[in-house]
């Protein structure tokens, strides 16, 4: 059965024209063999990563929660100065934008000087 209702229009309205999904957040975010501070939450948008002075790159893994999203930024990331920052994008269907941050900072080896003795680093310190 069809229901029919009183003043109905003779001809069915169109189908809404979406721009697509706006979700552009990831369901993940990591970087292989570390752990990222704080722990990966949706709505976070920048994280801290301490490694070791001859770290020389490393690979971060992102992945969106909608399917239909892109992704840039991730995968093997160089880490050629003191200090680097992985920019990642996420770009939802319909076009808007979420950028998550991760700042590598490389720690000094043998406890000489730093080249940067006014970093955040003494916040960043910490096990991993």
């Amino acid at each position: 059965h069809i229901p029919v209702y009183k003043d109905m229009p003779e001809v069915p309205e169109a189908m809404p024209t979406g721009d697509g999904s706006p979700n552009n957040k990831l369901a993940s975010l990591s970087v292989e063999g570390y752990n990222i501070s704080p722990s990966f939450n949706a709505d976070t948008s920048t994280y801290d990563l301490i490694v070791d002075s001859s770290v020389s790159s490393i690979n971060v893994n992102a992945v969106s929660i909608d399917q239909k999203a892109s992704v840039s930024g991730s995968g093997t990331i160089n880490l050629s100065q003191a200090n680097t920052q992985v920019n990642i994008e996420v770009r939802a269907e319909n076009g808007t934008t979420r950028k998550y941050v991760i700042n590598v900072v490389k720690k000094n080896g043998g406890g000489g000087s730093s080249n940067n003795p006014n970093t955040d680093s003494n916040v960043l310190i910490g096990p991993s």
